[in-house]
């Protein structure tokens, strides 16, 4: 029985959500702009294509429970405040792309461009191979 507990809290580990997709449920749940917005930077700074559908489903509940402001912005200085949610500000981060708060648009571009995206670092955000 000894041998069998460290075993079961292996496999209970590798059985877990991982940390890209926890951050996500938790944005998704979240309602207050502050914590979805620290939220969003973590998954932001992971660097991982992973992100982007990730926060792809975040924009999409946002927009669900009313999250989302009527666009006023212009793409050059977007930064997160009132009228851009955060999900949209990660998004257009990670990939330089603007498809405003249209999930069905950004996840039309990500299906497309899947496993075809390569992380720059110096520049933090995607590109098209």
């Amino acid at each position: 029985m000894k041998r069998l507990i460290p075993l079961l809290l292996a496999l209970s580990c590798c059985a877990s959500v991982p940390p890209l997709e926890e951050l996500g449920l938790q944005c998704r749940e979240e309602r207050d702009p502050a914590r979805r917005l620290d939220l969003v930077r973590r998954i932001v700074d992971a660097g991982d294509e992973r992100a982007i559908p990730v926060l792809i489903d975040c924009l999409e509940a946002a927009r669900k429970t009313g999250k989302g402001p009527d666009r006023a912005y212009g793409v050059g200085t977007i930064e997160p405040n009132v009228t851009v949610p955060p999900e949209f500000w990660g998004l257009y981060l990670l990939t330089g792309k603007d498809f405003d708060l249209d999930a069905d648009k950004w996840r039309a571009w990500y299906e497309a461009h899947r496993g075809k995206l390569v992380w720059d670092g110096g520049k933090r955000r995607f590109f098209v191979k």
